[in-house]
Order: structure tokens, then C-alpha cells, then sequence
């Protein structure tokens, strides 16, 4: 509207792609869009932060639900009772043990400034665990939630065996029942989001929220985003902005945002998709092997620009 009002020619054709979910379960919305051919050109994703950053890339995330099952009785007299949580805890035991090997795996995608640079690992959580109702009776199943957070060069097919031989192997004595376990999340993870679009993308955050050229930072996380699944659709380069702050509670259901990033934000999408908005030095009207220059050069400060 704001173009409209000012007959402001634009110089792309944009797409507004709204899901209702963010992250959630195995196929969130936008990998329905993408996988359907739907999105085209590049996309430019706001779930990212209110900062000078130069994304890198994101870990992927496996959600694995383990259910063990019993068989239930009254506790006082548990006759032929399986209780389904002691069964568990060699599992418990040795998805502990895993998470520790699993949190030595250090690799090369840049970390965040606030890491102080230490590398971005591995990360696995015991997130959940569900069994029981009361203390008169055995509990006839339990059932665990593992995140497990991997990076690029981790095959998701490795990923999954190393988990699957872990339980496999914890449970092979086990009285119970079943042990049985179904992956209820997952996110791709994201590698080498950068392209041709980034300089001018870079250049108007920089008209939003005054950031400087020298204020960019090259970096990714071992949180994860659903823009991985767009990238295995064939979409490679992913622009990444947003609202998000330290000081905002993420997640969390007092989460916020301001007025002011939010007029920032506005201001930094406008200029990008103005036609006659230039970043400085005529970067987009330079040959095409200026952008890799250039790019190369705000690089500068990533600990590994080959992979940024």
C-alpha cells in the first residue's frame, strides 16, 4: 500500500507466502509450497533477528518419540506387571551416554558473536518423558521425546541409525513389551543461504536500522528453521530478517516485539523492492563477479568464509 501511494515502482514481482505453523511437525507449510513449486525466484524469510547479520546456514532437528510398553497392575499386588519406566532406564542411561558423545562433534559453520568463539556442536536433549498415572498402579507405558540438533555434514540417514542402534542396543534384555519409536519432527538443516541478492538485501537493513557495512557479522546457529525444507525443493538462496531481539522472550507467550523494529523492518522491505533503490557504490549495477568481491569482503570476519 505504501507503494501504491506513492507510485513507487518496484523492481520484483513479491509473493507474501503466510503459513499457519512455524517449525512444527514434518511438514510445516511453507515445505508444502515450496515442494509444489510454488515459490520461485528467492525467498526472504523473517523469522530471524533485528540485527546485522549475514546468515550462514542452520542446524536441522529431529523430534523421535520412544514409546516402551508394559503391561499394567495394581502396585500393592503387581502380578504379571511389566512397569514400563524401570524397563526404561538403561534407555535413559544410554541416550544420556550418546548425548555426551554426540556434544564433541564441533564444526565449521561460523557461531554467533555470543559464543565467543566457541564452535557451534551437536546438540541432542532429552526433552520429554511420559508415564504413569498414579501411585496404586504400575505403569503400562512410558514414552521419551529426543531432539537431536544436526548440522549440514551430518547424513540424516546416520543421524537417525546412530539413534536407532542406541536403542536397539539399551533395550536388547528388556522385559517389555514393545520399544517402538517414530520421528514426529523434522527440520532440514540449512547450508550456504547466500547468493546474489544478499548485498541488496544487506543494504536495505542497513536504511531500516541503520546498520553500518562494518557492523555485519557472517553466522549461523544450532537452532533450526523450516527454510531448510525450501532449500531441498531447490530454492538455495534464503534472505533472513525479522523482529527477533535477546530481550524479546522467544517463545515464550509473553514474547514481543517493538514499534520501532517494526517500522525498521517495513523501511528495510520497502527499499529492497523499490526499483530505483541502489546500495552504496552501485553494487547491483556492477558485473556480476563485483558481487562475489564484495561478498567475499564483508565476509572478512567470519572464521570460515568458504562456508558462508
Amino acid at each position: 500500500r505504501a507503494a501504491q501511494r506513492f507510485n513507487l515502482p518496484l523492481r520484483y514481482c513479491p509473493s507474501l507466502l503466510l503459513c499457519t505453523d512455524e517449525e512444527g511437525g514434518l511438514y510445516p507449510g511453507i515445505r508444502y509450497l515450496a515442494e509444489q513449486q510454488l515459490v520461485e525466484g528467492h525467498i526472504l524469510s523473517f523469522n530471524g533477528g533485528a540485527a546485522p547479520r549475514i546468515w550462514a546456514g542452520c542446524f536441522g532437528s529431529i523430534d523421535l518419540k520412544i514409546t516402551v510398553k508394559g503391561r499394567s497392575s495394581h502396585s500393592g499386588e503387581p502380578v504379571n506387571a511389566i512397569n514400563a519406566i524401570e524397563q526404561s532406564l538403561p534407555l535413559l542411561n544410554a541416550l544420556h551416554s550418546l548425548k555426551q558423545q554426540v556434544q564433541q562433534r564441533a564444526w565449521p559453520m561460523p557461531a554467533p558473536p555470543h559464543y565467543n568463539g566457541a564452535p557451534l556442536i551437536s546438540r541432542m536433549t532429552l526433552a520429554a518423558a511420559h508415564g504413569g498415572s498414579k501411585g496404586s498402579t504400575v505403569p503400562a507405558q512410558f514414552e521419551i521425546l529426543i531432539n537431536r540438533r544436526y548440522a549440514p555434514q551430518e547424513p540424516f540417514e546416520q543421524v537417525m541409525a546412530e539413534l536407532q542402534n542406541c536403542i536397539a542396543t539399551a533395550m536388547a534384555d528388556t522385559e517389555a513389551l514393545s520399544v517402538e519409536h517414530e520421528v514426529i519432527g523434522h527440520l532440514a538443516p540449512v547450508a550456504d543461504p547466500t547468493g546474489p541478492h544478499w548485498p541488496r538485501w544487506q543494504a536495505a537493513l542497513g536504511v531500516g536500522f541503520g546498520f553500518t557495512a562494518e557492523q555485519f557479522q557472517c553466522y549461523g546457529s544450532s537452532s533450526s528453521s523450516d527454510m531448510g525444507w525450501v532449500q531441498q525443493a531447490g530454492i538455495q538462496e534464503i534472505l533472513l530478517g525479522g523482529l527477533i531481539r535477546p530481550e524479546s522472550r522467544i517463545h515464550a507467550a509473553d514474547e514481543y516485539t517493538t514499534r520501532d523494529d517494526l517500522v525498521a523492518l517495513a523501511q528495510s522491505i520497502l527499499a529492497y523492492l523499490a526499483a530505483d533503490f541502489t546500495p552504496p557504490d552501485s553494487l547491483l549495477s556492477a558485473p556480476a563477479d563485483r558481487h562475489q568481491d564484495w561478498l567475499t569482503a564483508i565476509l572478512s570476519g567470519c572464521p570460515t568464509p568458504t562456508h558462508c
